[in-house]
């Protein structure tokens, strides 16, 4: 009986054995930045890598741009510069632009004008979209193409490099999804 009488306050000091747990800080999740929406007057929006390069760039006389971690918007009257390698490759002119920082995504569209700077050549287009994984863009809409050798168009969709110096219809381009 001693020995029972023994082991039950053993027990009882030690808890059976067992130890109460704390109850574990709640992790609240991680809220996100408030998003702020602006009209603007003159805007500039500049888009970088993974190498934190400069992508594109893109300016507008006025915008609705949304601010968070990163900016988007849509922005009236645009011109900008699309970079390859960090270095210009070509700039650009439409009457409207929409660019999101988070997705990496640039559309224009309006009387787009895309001058490459070296050779000089001119893609001209209704719609023009950043293909960011290719590094290539996708012009839509009576597309033309101008050099100093050549007149192409119009087409109803091309891909090209932002340089131009490759130019074609969706199928020259393997894994690009027309």
């Amino acid at each position: 009986m001693r020995n029972v009488l023994g082991f039950l306050i053993v027990l009882g000091v030690m808890g059976c054995g067992a130890k109460a747990q704390q109850p574990s800080p709640v992790q609240e999740p991680r809220k996100p930045e408030p998003t702020r929406t602006l009209q603007t007057g003159p805007v500039e929006i500049t888009q970088k890598n993974k190498l934190q390069q400069p992508s594109w760039t893109i300016r507008g006389e006025s915008s609705r741009v949304e601010i968070a971690d990163k900016a988007s918007g849509d922005l009236k009257k645009v011109s900008g510069t699309i970079y390859t390698k960090a270095q210009p490759s070509a700039t650009f002119t439409a009457n409207q632009g929409s660019a999101n920082q988070a997705n990496n995504l640039l559309t224009l569209s309006g009387d787009v004008v895309l001058v490459a700077k070296d050779p000089e050549s001119t893609l001209k287009a209704d719609h023009v979209k950043w293909l960011p994984e290719r590094e290539l863009i996708q012009a839509t809409g009576n597309v033309t193409v101008v050099t100093k050798d050549y007149r192409l168009g119009p087409f109803p969709k091309l891909l090209a490099t932002p340089d131009l110096k490759k130019v074609g219809t969706p199928d020259q381009f393997e894994g690009v999804k027309p």
